[in-house]
C-alpha cells in the first residue's frame, strides 16, 4: 500500500515539477536534480510494491541514497542559482 502511494506521489511531483520546468519557472539544473530525488521516492515505491525488499533488504538504503543525494543536489543548486541572481546587474524597471 505504501509503495503506491510513494508511486503516486513521485509522479505528480515530477509532472508538477515538469510542469514548472516548461513554463521556465525552474532552470534545467533545478529540474534535473530535483528529478534524482523524486526518481529515488519512484524506485522506492517500486521496491515496495513489488516485494523485492525481501529479496534485497539493502534496497531501501539504496533508495534513500538516491534521495538524499537528490536533496543535497537541490540545495546546492538552489545556493548557486541565488548568488547567480546576487550578481546580476540591478535593473531599475
Amino acid at each position: 500500500m505504501w509503495g503506491l502511494v510513494l508511486i503516486a506521489a513521485a509522479l505528480v511531483a515530477i509532472g508538477l515539477q515538469f510542469r514548472r520546468w516548461r513554463q521556465a519557472r525552474i532552470t534545467t539544473m533545478q529540474f534535473a536534480v530535483g528529478f534524482v530525488a523524486r526518481a529515488g521516492f519512484l524506485f522506492l515505491g517500486i521496491i515496495y510494491v513489488s516485494d523485492l525488499i525481501y529479496r534485497w533488504p539493502r534496497a531501501p538504503l539504496i533508495g534513500l541514497g538516491i534521495v538524499g543525494v537528490g536533496i543535497a543536489l537541490n540545495l546546492v543548486v538552489g545556493i548557486a542559482d541565488n548568488v547567480r541572481r546576487a550578481r546580476a546587474p540591478y535593473d531599475a524597471e
